[in-house]
């Protein structure tokens, strides 16, 4: 008679040899995990920047890219459609929570003109770091990210 489907014994080895390969395969993705958490928080940011970026020129008004390394915050504020008051743009953006990281900034405010360009004196630095990795985002005196 033909034998249809597995014996009990055959999906329990199965089950063991698959275990294993996990066990052997976890520990060594952890690094590259914390070193992607890094990663991702840098292109957040950039897209923060962009946000900034937009929206002044969208709005017709300056606009801000503001870091704050203490709590690990990232957001955009421009003025309102109305113009009359600053308004923030999308969500803060929380990175320790989000991404596990934090990040250190020689600079709290990224501005950006009505045409979009940013008017800083010099580069803006920003280092990202988890468990032993970096990485870091300069953003020149125009606003262009440069990693």
């Amino acid at each position: 008679m033909p034998r249809n489907g597995l014996t009990l014994i055959e999906l329990l080895l199965a089950l063991v040899i698959v275990g294993l390969v996990l066990g052997f395969a976890l520990p060594q993705s952890k690094p590259w995990l914390q070193r992607e958490s890094v990663r991702s928080a840098r292109r957040a940011v950039t897209t923060e920047l962009a946000r900034a970026r937009a929206a002044a020129a969208q709005r017709g008004c300056l606009s801000a890219l503001h870091l704050d390394p203490a709590n690990s915050t990232v957001w955009v504020t421009a003025c309102t459609l109305d113009g009359t008051a600053t308004d923030t743009v999308g969500a803060v953006n929380n990175l320790s929570s989000r991404h596990g990281v934090t990040f250190s900034s020689d600079r709290t405010t990224v501005r950006f003109t009505p045409h979009g360009l940013a008017f800083e004196t010099s580069q803006t630095v920003v280092i990202f770091s988890r468990e032993g990795f970096s990485d870091t985002l300069a953003i020149s005196p125009l606003g262009r990210p440069e990693w």
